[in-house]
């Protein structure tokens, strides 16, 4: 769903004609300055190799900070394009290198009883069979015949009209993300799914266009969200603020298809999640509901894995898309989030099958059958 090149304003626009451009529509909200800490994916090295990356002996993830007068806007560049490597200032870029995003990928569930951890095993037998089975298709087919919740009256009013990237992708009324003291318009919506006692808030919007780039960040400084999860390629410049905003950017998802390599968006995943401080976190693809739709899927998949709680994808996708219409937007996409799954709960499995039957003071083996009592472990 990818538009031309010229319709594909993203956030970088060249700084001049930011300056240039006298009615303001380009400039931030107010004079707010923005420290953007941005988040390449997965990549070489910094000497400028342009190997796959896949194949690379050390990977890095690289948080680089810029620092700018003023933010713009400017084309996205192709989801195909080589991994761009972020130019940085003087003092150089933060790096997580892999072994420390290995460690965060991991997902350790609380240790309840009789919680999803204990049924690993049986979960991985049932989503295989339903994978074999051609039902998780057929669950994803289902979804297609939700009908829209409202008409998007405010989407559609003459002049919120040029503020859409796509006519038919618009936000409901009831869950669109009001900006400023008139409750003015941009095109995005909350995404509010209960996990367990928790409820998790996200913003799932379109890239920015050139005439909607202050309202994104208008949007970001009332909500108070110090992240912004871009899931397609763009070139992006910061600037000195009051308030930091850790800008994570995932570049290697091709719109409408899959990443590569499951492990590389559990771990931008996680490294999202373990930033996250404050406010919902903003999501933005192009459209605003495909990639940006598994992101939140996974993110939400992950949650429930590790409160070691059951998760329903299905019934995750309808709540998303209950508050935005077509989240998740094609069948791989959807199969994407239960191979995600899939490989969390092995993961689980293989851990627990590594683990001593229980632990009290020291190991025991499984052929033990009359270990200390609890009184004797603490003489």
């Amino acid at each position: 769903m990818e538009g031309s090149s010229q319709d594909q304003e993203g956030i970088g626009q060249n700084l001049e004609k930011a300056r240039q451009n006298q009615d303001g529509t380009s400039q931030p909200y107010s004079h707010q300055e923005t420290d953007v800490q941005a988040f390449s994916a997965i990549r070489e090295d910094w000497p400028g190799n342009s190997e796959n990356i896949s194949d690379s002996p050390q990977k890095v993830y690289s948080k680089a900070q810029r620092r700018q007068e003023t933010l713009g806007t400017e084309g996205y560049s192709s989801d195909e394009d080589e991994v761009q490597r972020l130019t940085t200032l003087p003092q150089g870029p933060s790096v997580i290198n892999e072994e420390e995003l290995a460690q965060l990928a991991l997902i350790k569930p609380l240790r309840s009883k009789g919680g999803l951890r204990h049924n690993a095993k049986q979960l991985i037998q049932e989503i295989q069979r339903q994978i074999e089975e051609q039902e998780i298709l057929k669950e994803f087919l289902s979804l297609e015949h939700l009908k829209p919740l409202d008409d998007c009256q405010v989407a559609k009013a003459p002049e919120n009209r040029e503020k859409n990237r796509y006519r038919d992708i618009l936000p409901y009324d009831a869950t669109r993300v009001p900006i400023g003291e008139a409750k003015g318009y941009i095109n995005a919506s909350y995404i509010r799914v209960p996990v367990g006692t928790e409820e998790l808030c996200y913003i799932s919007t379109q890239g920015p266009l050139l005439s909607t780039t202050s309202d994104f960040w208008q949007m970001v400084w009332e909500n108070n969200s110090n992240i912004i999860a871009m899931i397609t390629r763009e070139q992006e410049h910061g600037t000195q603020e009051r308030r930091l905003v850790q800008h994570l950017q995932f570049t290697n998802w091709p719109d409408h298809g899959t990443p590569k390599s499951l492990q590389h968006l559990v771990k931008f995943v996680r490294y999202m999640r373990k930033s996250h401080q404050s406010g919902p976190v903003i999501a933005h693809c192009s459209a605003g509901i495909g990639r940006s739709g598994v992101l939140l899927c996974v993110d939400i998949v992950l949650i429930y894995i590790e409160k070691d709680l059951c998760f329903d994808i299905k019934q995750i996708v309808t709540h998303m898309r209950n508050q935005r219409f077509g989240m998740i937007q094609t069948k791989e996409q959807y199969m994407f989030c239960y191979e995600i799954a899939l490989e969390a709960l092995k993961n689980i499995q293989k851990k627990r099958a590594l683990s001593p039957p229980f632990k009290a003071g020291k190991i025991f083996k499984k052929d033990d059958e009359n270990p200390p009592k609890h009184s004797e472990l603490q003489r």
